[in-house]
């Protein structure tokens, strides 16, 4: 039944031939095995070829029973000249393929020489009678002397009114023929008992092997479907598996990894022993649970940054085997985070020189001042000079102003200067209550030209933060301006700018406040998203830019209404230094 369901999926002829001579060998009544076409003619036949034409096999086999019912048949018991036989045929094809019969004949004379004990035959008679009750088959010393007290039994399987008698030979013990009647039948039992076990066994099996090579498929399909490279070492680093997509990766074949041992044909060549101390700290042990980063080098010499996440690899028993890694190819993501920060940077850049574009004519009265003052100083000091009626303490009084307003000219300059170069970010300590002094000194001008007062509340603590100066201000610098343009439509004496600086918990707080007519609902939902703005002329950068510097700074930012204006807000980590 097992040989026939493996011809039935596809064995192949020299598979099965190998199978028919394992079961040959341990069941010596099992004379010949063959694969026949719907004709009878032999397809494959051992240990030799049928002696019989297949007319005959038909007539004598339930072969074309068979490929009418397809279910297993026996056949009738018939004599050939070496002994009785009777014939098996099962069905070996799938529903709609080319018919195909297993036909196995077993002898009986040799099944009655394999499974009657010697002991048995000795005390008696034991043959197999057909439906005629003629005997064909037996095993005994003699046929005579026989007692009145026999057993008879159907032999079944195959059946077809086949008999299976036991009578013992008068020995005038008739407990004793009883007795070896009923081990008879106990054995019988027992071996109709295996034989159902095994067929039961030999199911199950069957049924096991399918499931395992169905979930084995499915396993297979998973893994070449994945993207993320899979790699398993032991305990030594050797690569005990690794999936396609990590073959691919890397640009080795599985069998040229399995061989590999460190230094991997993949390890970045110029950076040996970092990836070495990695590749140990991971056997010990003490690989980041959030995964790490590093840098390996494909096989045509190409580099490429992978994200690697360590598992331990445990069995069924929960024993430890090794290492399992899943490996993830961030190259093109470390690329795009690259250009988005040199794009965020550009633009950043833009906005600032926008900014000061807007300022330019403010910012120009601004300096005008210093210098006017210093020349008025100067002037004054040589026509005091050339009267002689100046003393030193004088003089020395008029070139300290000169240098005070020669000094404010050139922070403004520098200032600017700063503000609109395009440098990479600097990192320093900031304090946010000087920061938002100077941006209020800065835009002073221009909030006096406007009419709008201003007030700063300073945090009563350092309230300093780690940044980049510049950037912080032009966050600061934005949401002033921001505030100032909302007031434009209100009357004078009602513009209102406040800037407060608080410290809650670990974070430092900024607060812009306008007393302007506050944000439509509209306006509300799509503050930070690029290209909108309330205003004619606006570009709509401006929050989201201050949104991307915020968050560069492990921040956030946000608006909050209130009864008159509205208010923005940003807080950033609280400097520990």
């Amino acid at each position: 039944v097992r040989l026939a369901a493996d011809v039935r999926m596809g064995e192949p002829l020299v598979s099965a031939s190998v199978q028919i001579e394992q079961i040959m060998r341990l069941r010596p009544e099992l004379v010949r095995v063959a694969l026949l076409d719907a004709g009878g003619a032999p397809i494959l036949t051992l240990p030799g070829p049928d002696e019989r034409q297949p007319s005959q096999i038909l007539r004598l086999s339930p072969v074309d029973a068979v490929l009418r019912t397809g279910e297993r048949l026996y056949g009738n018991a018939y004599v050939q000249p070496v002994g009785a036989r009777f014939d098996l045929a099962i069905p070996a094809y799938a529903p709609g393929s080319k018919p195909v019969v297993l036909l196995a004949s077993f002898s009986l004379p040799e099944l009655l020489n394999a499974h009657i004990p010697w002991w048995v035959a000795q005390k008696n008679h034991v043959e197999i009678r057909d439906s005629s009750n003629l005997a064909i088959a037996a095993k005994s010393r003699i046929d005579i002397g026989l007692g009145e007290n026999g057993h008879t039994m159907p032999f079944d399987p195959p059946g077809h009114g086949l008999t299976f008698q036991v009578t013992p030979y008068d020995t005038g013990s008739g407990t004793a023929l009883r007795a070896l009647v009923a081990l008879i039948v106990l054995f019988s039992g027992l071996a109709a008992a295996s034989l159902f076990a095994m067929l039961r066994n030999i199911w199950r099996r069957q049924k096991a092997e399918e499931a395992l090579r169905a979930e084995s498929a499915f396993r297979k399909s998973m893994e070449d479907s994945l993207t993320v490279g899979m790699r398993a070492r032991d305990h030594s680093g050797r690569i005990i598996y690794a999936n396609q997509a990590f073959c691919d990766m890397v640009g080795f074949s599985r069998e040229e990894l399995a061989k590999a041992s460190p230094p991997m044909p993949y390890w970045n060549r110029d950076d040996l022993t970092k990836t070495k101390e990695i590749h140990d700290e991971v056997l010990a042990g003490r690989a980041p649970a959030e995964g790490f980063e590093i840098r390996f080098q494909r096989r045509n010499g190409e580099l490429f940054d992978a994200l690697v996440f360590e598992a331990p690899l445990l069995d069924a028993d929960g024993r430890s085997l090794g290492w399992m890694a899943s490996i993830l190819d961030i190259t093109d993501r470390k690329q795009m985070a690259e250009r988005s920060k040199a794009q965020a940077d550009q633009l950043a850049r833009t906005a600032r020189l926008v900014n000061m574009g807007e300022m330019a004519s403010t910012l120009a009265h601004e300096i005008n001042q210093p210098l006017t003052a210093v020349s008025n100083y100067a002037s004054g000091l040589s026509a005091r000079m050339q009267s002689g009626r100046l003393a030193k303490a004088e003089i020395a009084a008029v070139l300290e102003k000169i240098a005070v307003q020669a000094q404010r000219a050139g922070k403004i300059v520098r200032h600017l200067r700063d503000f609109t170069r395009r440098n990479q970010p600097k990192y320093a300590t900031v304090s946010m209550n000087e920061l938002g002094a100077r941006i209020l000194e800065l835009n002073a001008p221009e909030l006096e030209q406007n009419s709008i007062r201003t007030a700063m509340r300073p945090a009563s603590g350092n309230a300093c933060v780690d940044g980049d100066p510049v950037l912080i201000e032009q966050v600061l610098l934005n949401l002033v301006r921001n505030g100032a343009e909302a007031m434009a439509s209100l009357p004078r004496d009602q513009r209102q700018l406040t800037v407060s600086v608080e410290i809650a918990g670990e974070n430092v707080v900024v607060a812009v406040n306008d007393t302007g007519p506050g944000l439509s609902d509209a306006m509300r939902s799509n503050l930070f998203v690029p290209f909108v703005s309330s205003k004619p002329e606006g570009m709509g950068m401006g929050l989201n830019i201050c949104r991307s510097i915020v968050e560069l700074h492990r921040g956030r930012i946000w608006h909050e209404p209130t009864e008159a204006g509205c208010t923005f807000k940003f807080s950033m980590p609280e400097s520990r230094k």
